[in-house]
């Protein structure tokens, strides 16, 4: 008797095939059912997961993010925990991090969230998918940013809302690496993004 696929293992594989699907065709040729099909699955797999295509996309993104900010954030896993480092230092170095997520970013991903956020203007589900993708998102690097032992007694708002806007400008560096990558080099991102990380961390 074949054992039935547990839920975690059934949505891990639904969103494994998601990504490749928007990557390749986009968010609005993409297909539940087809998503569904080439995973292995039945259409309604997929809603037993998820509530429709913007929270599978938003979702796809989501894990898309976390997993490239993880590997770039744990670089500076020393920094984090050292509360002595000079706060220059630590500016260059979270500059660093954040830097290696834009230029490791997919430029599929960019530019399909571009087509995510135009969607949203027109269609209230999608919008609201995106503000839980856009909150989801700023406080995943908030909880990275305020694990530096000098950042503990930051209120947390203050560090959220500095997530959220250096959210903004990686997510517009990388679109503009993406469509002219010769007009924005590495260390032009770099900079800007050392300027940005200076000013709104305290």
């Amino acid at each position: 008797m074949a054992t039935r696929p547990r839920r975690e293992d059934v949505r891990a594989a639904i969103l494994e095939q998601a990504a490749r699907s928007f990557e390749q065709d986009g968010y609005a040729r993409s297909s539940l059912a087809r998503i569904a099909a080439q995973a292995g699955y039945t259409k309604g797999a997929v809603y037993s997961s998820f509530t429709g295509k913007p929270d599978l996309f938003a979702s796809a993104c989501a894990s898309q993010f976390e997993n490239v900010t993880v590997k770039a954030m744990a670089g500076m896993a020393d920094a984090l925990d050292d509360p002595g480092m000079p706060r220059d230092a630590l500016v260059e170095r979270m500059a660093d991090a954040l830097t290696d997520i834009v230029l490791t970013t997919s430029g599929a991903w960019a530019s399909l969230l571009h087509e995510f956020q135009a969607a949203g203007l027109r269609e209230p589900t999608v919008g609201a998918a995106y503000r839980d993708l856009t909150t989801r998102r700023r406080d995943f690097l908030a909880d990275l940013i305020r694990r530096h032992r000098a950042l503990e007694n930051v209120p947390a708002a203050q560090i959220t809302h500095s997530a959220g806007l250096l959210l903004m400008l990686m997510h517009t560096l990388t679109v503009e690496r993406r469509l002219a990558p010769d007009s924005l080099q590495p260390e032009d991102v770099r900079q800007a993004l050392a300027a940005a990380v200076d000013f709104l961390l305290p």
